[in-house]
Formats: structure tokens, C-alpha cells, sequence
């Protein structure tokens, strides 16, 4: 059966304008209510109609906008050179090095704890005669093996039957869920190459199909 479905930056474009669509139509019904709740003791206040009312939050919140607008110019303005753009809206220089700066350190920390995941399943190798265990609970494995750097501990997820020698290089472990899209994947070749939660997919999905 046919499904259509839409990637995930269009899915929190449609989220997010769902949601200011949400508040402006409540804050047109607000506005309604309290116009004509005072227009009872103030007679020259006309009643306030369902259309007039959202002119009115619209007519406000493009105001609200261009004096924000303003506030923006004028700051870059004064300090130029300041402030970067981050999306739709801006951040200050030092605070986006120093975000780079603590993402780079963390990328080091993911990386080096998939090295030390290799070393551990090599030396288990060389000590079986090629093979890798059967499952993360073998006995005779060090506790915090699988243990990857997200915040939450999560495991690697290992994908066992495979051997270091293999002449096609295999997934043979990778980094949780927790650690985003872009992973760090353990191959047989030794090597450690970062890919995308499709790509895994593919070669686990093809790798269990063999």
C-alpha cells in the first residue's frame, strides 16, 4: 500500500507552523473576548467581529515584528562583526566557537570510544582464533565494553557473525540512537567511518538477508 511521507525538515516546518497558527487563533479568540467584554462598560468600543479581531493580532504581531527587526539591525549595527546567524536568528561569535569547540571535543570522545571498542574486540579475536563473540553478553568481557559516549550510556549495538578479516568490509558495531543520525560504525576492515542511520540500516538489513 502507497504511503506518502515527508522528510524530517519539512515535518518540523509544518510543526512549527501549526503551532504559531494554534496561538494566533487562540490569541484572536482572547482578544475577542476581552474587547467585548469591555466594549459592555465603554460604549464607544464597537463590538468586535471574529475577522476584525484576527486583523487586529495579525496587524499587532507584524508590529511586533518590524520593531524586533529594528532592535536586530540597530545591535548588529553597533557591534559589527558580533553576531552570527544561527538559523533564524543570531548568536553572539565567542558563544558559537566555544558550541564548535565542545562539538569537537565530544566528536573526539564518540570517535575514540569506538577505538577502544576495536581494540577490545581485537584483542578477543586474536584470543578465539578469529572470531568475535556470539552476543554483548559472552562471558569473559570487560563490563563497560559496549558502553558508547552518550550522555544517557547507552550500548554500541553490535551485530554479531562477523569476522575482522572479512574481504567486504561489514558494520560490525554502532553507535545508539542517542548519538543522532550521523554514527560512528565499526567495520570488519578495522577501519571507523562515520555513516547515516540509512546507510546502516542498509547494510544491517543486507547483512541479515545473507
Amino acid at each position: 500500500m502507497p504511503r506518502i511521507r515527508i522528510n524530517e525538515l519539512a515535518e518540523a516546518r509544518l510543526e512549527s507552523i501549526s503551532f504559531f497558527l494554534l496561538v494566533i487563533a487562540l490569541s484572536t479568540l482572547i482578544v475577542r473576548a476581552l474587547w467585548n467584554w469591555l466594549s459592555a462598560d465603554f460604549a464607544f468600543l464597537p463590538r468586535l467581529s471574529l475577522g476584525r479581531a484576527l486583523s487586529l493580532v495579525t496587524a499587532c504581531g507584524l508590529m511586533f515584528f518590524l520593531v524586533l527587526t529594528m532592535i536586530s539591525g540597530a545591535r548588529e549595527l553597533m557591534t559589527p562583526g558580533a553576531w552570527v546567524r544561527d538559523g533564524i536568528t543570531y548568536e553572539l561569535v565567542d558563544s558559537r566557537e566555544a558550541k564548535q569547540h565542545i562539538g569537537q571535543v565530544y566528536d573526539i570522545a564518540r570517535r575514540a570510544s569506538v577505538e577502544r571498542l576495536r581494540d577490545q574486540l581485537l584483542t578477543y579475536a586474536q584470543a578465539h582464533e578469529g572470531e568475535l563473540p556470539t552476543d554483548p553478553f559472552s562471558p569473559n568481557l570487560p563490563d563497560d565494553m559496549w558502553q558508547s559516549a552518550a550522555a544517557d550510556g547507552s550500548a554500541f549495538i553490535y551485530l554479531p557473525g562477523r569476522r575482522f578479516d572479512e574481504e567486504s568490509p561489514r558494520p560490525i558495531a554502532y553507535e545508539p540512537p542517542a548519538l543522532g543520525k550521523q554514527r560512528y560504525v565499526l567495520l570488519t576492515s578495522g577501519q571507523i567511518e562515520q555513516w547515516d542511520i540509512e546507510r546502516i540500516t542498509a547494510a544491517s538489513t543486507r547483512a541479515t538477508d545473507e
